[in-house]
């Protein structure tokens, strides 16, 4: 599974052409009896709303709408594809290529079509609001995680960084060890090992840290511009030895203590949420009290005519949006306001997916908000804080 960074979200908000289709559905991490069907059935079904948007909206005849479309087609025919599925699925379509992404979280079946893609039902992967990491240490085996409150995926790393001690320091490594104890120790599961000198508890150390610093440069590769907690489980002897050599800055202070190398991904996700939990909320309830405190003066608004215009100038700090919610109209450039509509056409686009992108462009957060919030009242459904105030 390929994790959405900013990065990544960044460069497909840039990503412009005519057409351009983006496509949400909910899928099933367990693949097994009709699952994989009804997934594939989704995707058919938002398939067949494509090309009914290309005819009706591009004038295409049925054969050019579902030519351009045949990257799509052909996932439905690749059954190793629906093995490996999370709890969604969002696929891009444009220029002859498609892009998706197996993401940890739900969608609700969703095609649009536009000169550019959507990508607000990626937000809340994006704003630090319930996901995190999970690095799962051990000699001979290394787990990466993906999660939320409600979901887990394995996030493949074997590409770009060493899966044990033994790939990492080379076929040699048994040659270069003295001995080992196995069996348990009070350090947790997974005994350290020890050799017949005084320094060969020193040697298998430094070997421990060689091995730790490889697997934290490849990780890097992928987590160098993430800012989201990343929860370290293993036995206790390996997790300061692992924070020692590690350059990323957002590992948790508490971790899932023992030997986890076989535990159920289901189980990390719920030891891991308690250790972030009260991160998140912490999170949250500041910015959410923060904008309280602000939303009588003339730092943050809920007027959808202020808060969007603010949001492409990159104006805004932090947005908020009613979960669930859609807004269509156009941004008129010129006069540096909004338009709005009663429904989609081929004539606008989303309002509330282009002051979100604009916000995390412009380095801003974004927050999805469910009506037990009560942030939003009134039928508002976007509030915004402010970089600084125009008089």
């Amino acid at each position: 599974m390929k994790i959405l960074t900013k990065k990544t979200f960044n460069e497909l908000s840039e990503i412009k052409h005519d057409p351009c289709i983006s496509i949400y559905i909910p899928t099933h991490r367990d693949s097994k009896g009709n699952r994989a069907h009804e997934d594939k059935t989704n995707l058919k079904n938002q398939l067949k709303e494509a090309r009914v948007l290309l005819m009706e909206q591009k004038g295409w005849d049925k054969e050019i709408a579902e030519d351009y479309l045949k990257q799509g087609y052909r996932l439905l025919e690749d059954d190793l594809f629906w093995k490996y599925q999370s709890d969604g699925l969002a696929a891009f379509l444009y220029n002859g290529q498609i892009d998706t992404y197996t993401l940890p979280v739900s969608f609700a079946p969703f095609t649009y079509l536009s000169d550019h893609l959507y990508l607000l039902p990626l937000v809340s992967l994006l704003n630090n609001r319930g996901r995190f990491f999970i690095l799962v240490l051990g000699m001979n085996h290394i787990q990466f995680y993906e999660g939320t409150k409600h979901s887990i995926a394995d996030v493949r790393i074997a590409d770009i960084a060493p899966q044990s001690i033994k790939e990492a320091l080379g076929e040699d490594y048994e040659q270069q060890m003295l001995q080992s104890r196995a069996g348990h120790s009070h350090h947790g599961g997974e005994g350290m090992f020890h050799g017949h000198g005084l320094g060969t508890q020193k040697e298998k150390k430094e070997e421990i840290e060689k091995f730790f610093n490889q697997l934290d440069n490849g990780l890097m590769n992928m987590l160098h511009d993430e800012k989201i907690p990343l929860v370290l489980a293993g036995v206790n002897y390996l997790i300061p030895m692992y924070k020692k050599v590690s350059q990323y800055q957002y590992i948790t202070d508490d971790h899932i203590s023992g030997n986890h190398e076989q535990t159920d991904m289901l189980a990390l996700q719920r030891l891991a949420w308690e250790v972030v939990a009260p991160h998140f909320e912490k999170a949250k309830e500041t910015q959410i009290e923060q904008y309280k405190n602000l939303k009588h003066t003339d730092k943050a608004t809920a007027s959808i005519y202020e808060v969007i215009p603010a949001a492409i100038a990159g104006r805004v700090e932090t947005l908020f949006i009613k979960a669930d919610q859609q807004l269509w109209g156009n941004y008129i450039e010129e006069k540096h306001t909004i338009e709005i509509s009663d429904e989609k056409n081929e004539q606008n686009v989303g309002l509330l997916n282009l002051a979100a992108v604009h916000t995390i462009k412009n380095d801003g957060q974004v927050y999805m908000i469910e009506e037990d919030d009560q942030i939003l009242t009134d039928n508002k459904v976007v509030g915004a804080e402010f970089r600084y105030a125009i008089s």
